[in-house]
């Protein structure tokens, strides 16, 4: 769905996943990677920062990845402070 740029569609079933598998880091990493391909980086942000609390150990690497993408996200915005929040 995201590939076909079906961002409304994706977010939808993303959103339907995390209701049904709350512990999903995945729906919870493209559910922010959605919102950043919108450029809505905070909401993509605020997505990875609820995902901090179901993250294990062995994904930390994988989650700090989207938070580099949406910091460089938000540096092509200008938003400088925000960026340095989220890397």
């Amino acid at each position: 769905l995201t590939a076909s740029a079906s961002f409304v569609e994706a977010e939808a079933v993303l959103k339907k996943s995390i209701e049904i598998s709350p512990k999903s880091l995945v729906s919870y990493m493209l559910l922010g990677s959605v919102h950043a391909r919108r450029n809505d980086f905070n909401k993509a942000e605020n997505i990875l920062i609820k995902a901090l609390q179901i993250v294990s150990e062995n994904e930390k690497k994988s989650l700090a990845q989207e938070f580099e993408k949406v910091g460089d996200g938000f540096m092509t915005t200008g938003k400088r402070k925000d960026a340095v929040r989220a890397y």
